[in-house]
């Protein structure tokens, strides 16, 4: 089930969904997105996600994992980009071969990026995208 998680001074514009299973990696990057003053919204696996994005159209960003039960994170990318094409999605995996980050942008995601994830690279990945 998703949940959503927003502090006073929070920019209530900017919303990133972050799907993963694993509350250490979700943690992690929740706290990395809320020293950027952005809202988060947490979906557990793909078929979350898909419905996050359905409904929450201040959704600015995906990060989406892709070993995840129920759905995985490549279904889960064509899915959203069926009805969002223009969503940008960061895949985070902590698979490095080549075959997971071709199989990523082949699905449709915009950037491939690898646990654990560096700060400072996915701040300049958001700013590529105007948000941080």
């Amino acid at each position: 089930m998703e949940t959503e998680t927003r502090e006073p001074g929070m920019k209530d514009n900017k919303h990133i969904l972050i799907t993963e299973d694993n509350d250490l990696n979700f943690a992690y990057l929740e706290k990395a997105l809320k020293r950027l003053s952005i809202n988060v919204i947490r979906a557990y696996n793909g078929e979350e996600a898909v419905n996050a994005c359905h409904i929450h159209p201040e959704i600015i960003l995906v990060i989406m994992d892709i070993k995840m039960p129920v759905m995985d994170g490549w279904t889960a990318i064509r899915m959203i980009k069926s009805f969002r094409p223009d969503l940008p999605v960061f895949v985070v995996t902590a698979y490095m071969l080549n075959n997971e980050e071709h199989l990523s942008f082949e699905a449709g995601c915009d950037e491939y990026l690898t646990k654990p994830v560096n700060y400072k690279l996915l701040v300049r990945k958001l700013n590529k995208y105007g948000i941080g």
